[in-house]
């Protein structure tokens, strides 16, 4: 617990700097990626949980009649909520939804392989059986497992080649 008088001076800086200020104990540790409980997927629902305009990731789960599970990703770079209405139907009552919020487009990506890692991956049960793609415009390996979608870096130009 930071001393009262600590507390003083770190709201002092806080204010005198016009930023946010939070103490790290841990610097170099990536942030926890927060996965909101699943709730049954439908407008209503969507619209009451989910923010509009906020970049993240989601996951859809359909229990089906037989006892079976269906499972797939997904994310939206720029409307995390727009993505979740578009996969709203009348016709379809036994699915869930859980999805993560993201600051930006790269970090809905990092939140969308993390998805697809822990419901299996490719070896999984997921109707999304490829991997997870970087965010439209950049390239970035995913943090699971290094994959890059076999395309080269943004900085190189059109037909420029990486030499091995």
């Amino acid at each position: 617990m930071v001393p009262a008088r600590g507390r003083e001076d770190l709201r002092g800086a806080e204010r005198a700097s016009g930023a946010l200020l939070q103490a790290c104990l841990f610097p170099g540790l990536e942030e926890e990626i927060v996965v909101y409980q699943a709730q049954r997927l439908a407008e209503k629902i969507v619209r009451r949980s989910v923010a509009a305009g906020i970049a993240g990731a989601f996951y859809l789960k359909e229990v089906l009649s037989r006892g079976g599970v269906r499972e797939g990703v997904g994310r939206d770079d720029r409307d995390l909520r727009r993505a979740l209405l578009a996969c709203c139907d009348d016709g379809v009552e036994n699915v869930l939804f859980g999805w993560t919020v993201a600051a930006t487009a790269f970090e809905a990506y990092r939140h969308e392989c993390f998805l697809w890692h822990i419901k299996g991956g490719a070896f999984g049960r997921l109707t999304t059986r490829a991997h997870p793609a970087a965010p439209a415009g950049g390239w970035a390996s995913c943090p699971e497992c290094g994959d890059d979608g076999g395309r080269p870096p943004s900085f190189l130009k059109d037909g420029e080649a990486v030499e091995a």
